[in-house]
């Protein structure tokens, strides 16, 4: 009440998840908006959450841009992801830009947020938005999968055991990750691409 916007946040991240208090979504949004009036990032991000998944407010993409697009000034990873995301999904703004999407995405990618480098490595792979370029694909798999994310692991196993994008390395394309990358790399041979295991 005196003021101290990281305290309001986080009292209105507790009172919004019921984290060790009772659960108050309509008094955590109350905080969280003097948060955000206050310029939080994590609280301008957190609305901007609120408002996309409609979480005790109707449902408002275009607030939720807003929101996001507050805290993106201030380099928020989060915000910088879902404005991607909406962007992909033409939600809350006027049409579907996979280059805006990408922009949004590289940012975030850069400041080491996970979901980011996932999905910009996605976007390169496909050539969604930006022109089509396996080595910029592998290059973001590759942070991703050192960040633990499974699903980076197998789409670098397989770019390694295709030699797209990068140096063919059948050894370390099979020593990613989990099992399932492992099992994944026969399959892709049977498909006709890679070369034949050992």
């Amino acid at each position: 009440e005196h003021g101290h916007v990281a305290s309001q946040a986080s009292l209105g991240f507790l009172l919004m998840s019921g984290d060790g208090v009772k659960q108050n979504t309509e008094e955590g949004l109350r905080w969280l908006a003097q948060a955000a009036t206050s310029g939080d990032a994590r609280a301008l991000a957190t609305l901007g959450e609120v408002y996309a998944n409609g979480v005790g407010v109707p449902q408002d993409d275009k607030l939720a841009v807003s929101w996001y697009r507050r805290a993106a000034e201030q380099s928020d990873v989060l915000a910088l992801t879902n404005l991607g995301f909406m962007c992909a999904e033409g939600r809350g703004v006027p049409s579907r830009n996979t280059s805006e999407a990408a922009e949004w995405l590289r940012r975030a990618a850069e400041l080491g947020g996970l979901s980011a480098q996932l999905n910009l490595a996605m976007l390169y792979e496909a050539g969604d938005g930006v022109s089509e370029d396996d080595a910029l694909a592998a290059l973001w798999y590759r942070k991703a999968a050192e960040q633990g994310s499974s699903e980076a692991q197998r789409s670098l196993a397989v770019m390694l055991f295709e030699g797209r994008g990068v140096d063919y390395d059948e050894d370390l394309g099979t020593s990613l990750g989990p099992g399932e990358v492992v099992m994944a790399l026969p399959k892709t041979h049977a498909e006709g691409q890679g070369a034949p295991l050992g």
